[in-house]
């Protein structure tokens, strides 16, 4: 018997939109230009999250790929120069969210391979309570990236 799960990530769009505007906006600024590192950086992990859900069934090897390439992202953005307290923290935050995501998913495929159910539907739980901070830890960063920038 398989494990039955469906993937809802939630993606986060919005930050397409906040990452033009900072573009557009002078590069010399240093939030900016650390805004633009750290956004850029989260788009990537959520284009190739996209990019797994879209082209696989839900299944165990998309978990293991959602696993690799969170865990990457967490990579990413631990490399990232960032001296702005605000971004460090906001940096932290989605390290924080992409190494839940990382872990629960890598422990999901454990899980399955050792058909031990209980342990895949709590993690499987810890998954989506997860994916529901998404928007807050978008909200936080779009707005702290636009605060005195036009709309």
């Amino acid at each position: 018997m398989g494990i039955g799960f469906r993937l809802r990530p939630r993606i986060a769009w919005g930050l397409i939109s906040i990452s033009s505007l900072l573009i557009l906006t002078s590069c010399t600024d240093n939030k900016v230009s650390q805004c633009n590192l750290l956004i850029a950086t989260i788009n990537q992990t959520e284009s190739d999250l996209q990019n797994i859900t879209q082209s696989s069934s839900p299944d165990i090897a998309a978990l293991e790929q959602i696993a690799i390439a969170t865990q990457q992202a967490e990579t990413n953005l631990n490399i990232l120069e960032l001296n702005n307290a605000d971004l460090k923290g906001l940096r932290s935050r989605f390290q924080q969210f992409y190494g839940n995501i990382s872990n629960d998913a890598q422990t999901i495929v454990t899980a399955h391979a050792e058909q031990d159910m209980e342990t895949a539907e709590s993690a499987y739980q810890r998954l989506e309570t997860t994916f529901a901070q998404q928007e807050t830890l978008v909200n936080s960063i779009n707005q702290y990236c636009s605060e005195g920038y036009p709309e």
